[in-house]
């Protein structure tokens, strides 16, 4: 199975993501990702394999990091199918970062891509159809429409977690790791 994390604190996100990926590697291994997001912009390391010590070191300093390890159930082991994976306004710019627990089986199964990836694109297409619509809206919409569970940051450094049928945790619920109250099945929590 696949292990995301999200963090936001005071201590470096970037590091303490990465920190969480490496020891949770065992969950993942394929392939591995961190994103930032920096005064409106996304930043984006990853690699294929087990994530390396210095992973994050070419990322600048953040309020909040996204993190994803990933064990690979559908499409190939590539750097292309490592998350998080870019979401786009209609000028090609990226406004968020997506990463995703489970196995989407309604996605299209073509060029050895990760059903993520297409998430990702629904997600796209969902946004550019209302960019004005409210962010929260389009993470609650992609995850109604998937039935996944998900991590998204958005450019302005809000992030979102949405959490699907996909039972990963006991209590078949997502767990803050910090000890909060579960999230439950289909509602989407500001990070």
């Amino acid at each position: 199975m696949c292990w995301m994390s999200i963090y936001r604190g005071d201590d470096a996100p970037e590091r303490a993501v990465a920190a969480c990926q490496q020891n949770e590697q065992r969950s993942g291994g394929h392939s591995w990702g961190v994103a930032v997001a920096v005064d409106g912009e996304l930043h984006r390391e990853r690699g294929v394999g087990a994530m390396p010590i210095d992973a994050v070191d070419a990322l600048p300093e953040a309020d909040v990091a996204l993190g994803h390890t990933r064990f690979a159930t559908r499409g190939e082991i590539s750097l292309r199918n490592a998350h998080p994976f870019e979401v786009r306004d209609r000028d090609g710019e990226p406004v968020a970062m997506l990463a995703h627990n489970g196995t989407w089986l309604s996605a299209p199964d073509v060029d050895d891509r990760a059903d993520s990836w297409y998430m990702a694109r629904l997600m796209e297409s969902i946004y550019c159809a209302e960019p004005a619509r409210p962010f929260e809206e389009i993470v609650r919409a992609t995850g109604e429409t998937t039935g996944e569970t998900m991590t998204v940051l958005h450019r302005d450094g809000s992030a979102y977690t949405y959490s699907g049928r996909y039972e990963i945790t006991e209590d078949d619920h997502c767990v803050r790791s910090s000890g909060g109250t579960p999230i439950p099945d289909g509602v989407v929590t500001k990070i």
